[in-house]
């Protein structure tokens, strides 16, 4: 067997945070910051702050007044008790990764 040589490695970039030239990964021709881990945590501060911008409704439940939340806490109850299988399936898993994530 022939060994394949890379046919296309992405052009150097340079960092959207750092302003440093950096070689991307090969397969990720949309990466716009270097590996640093100051630049990775910019990225990741920035694409959060983005998404919950995007995502207001997902916050609600803070901003809502007590009588509001009380309905919206009753309604969560309710969908609770309907689908106790799916809620207790995703309150299972969701455990055993925050114990996954603890032990590592």
């Amino acid at each position: 067997m022939r060994k394949r040589k890379n046919s296309f490695l992405p052009e150097k970039r340079t960092c959207k945070f750092c302003g440093n030239i950096f070689q991307p990964a090969s397969r990720a021709f949309r990466q716009t910051v270097c590996f640093k881990v100051s630049c990775q945590k910019a990225r990741k501060k920035a694409t959060f702050y983005n998404w919950k911008m995007k995502n207001i409704e997902y916050y609600k439940l803070k901003d809502l007044s007590n009588e509001s939340k009380k309905t919206e806490i009753k309604r969560v109850n309710e969908w609770k008790k309907k689908n106790k299988k799916e809620y207790n399936r995703y309150m299972k898993n969701l455990m055993r990764e925050k114990r996954n994530k603890n032990n590592a």
